[in-house]
């Protein structure tokens, strides 16, 4: 058994030919620079939307830990055990919150003084 290493003409793909000239320090990047669209805000804005983005799915999680909580409660029948489990499920929904409050407090001062001392963009 044989391999060809021929190289057909029929069976290469046809590349359309280029309208544009590359220069040797661009790279082409000049050729794309319109068709892909990235933006031009700031990095720390970005961050500071995905934190709070994240900040508020962790929200979202309080308030199913707390309905959990609360139907845990309501359907306990008086059992001590039951109970027990919704408070237990209440206090750690409680300091979830705090964490998430003290984390964008702490998120908000940071960015604020960055934003403050680089003077760049307003403060957030």
């Amino acid at each position: 058994m044989s391999i060809s290493t021929s190289t057909d003409p029929q069976l290469l793909p046809s590349l359309p030919a280029s309208t544009s000239t590359v220069s040797p320090t661009s790279y082409g990047l000049e050729t794309i620079e319109d068709q892909i669209i990235l933006g031009n805000e700031d990095i720390r804005v970005i961050a500071v939307r995905v934190i709070d983005g994240a900040l508020g799915f962790l929200g979202v999680i309080f308030l199913l830990m707390v309905l959990y909580g609360g139907l845990l409660w309501l359907t306990s029948g008086g059992k001590e055990e039951k109970t027990s489990q919704a408070k237990r499920t209440f206090g750690n929904a409680l300091i979830g919150l705090i964490i998430i409050f003290m984390s964008y407090s702490i998120l908000r001062f940071i960015f604020g003084a960055l934003t403050s001392a680089t003077g760049t963009i307003e403060p957030l």
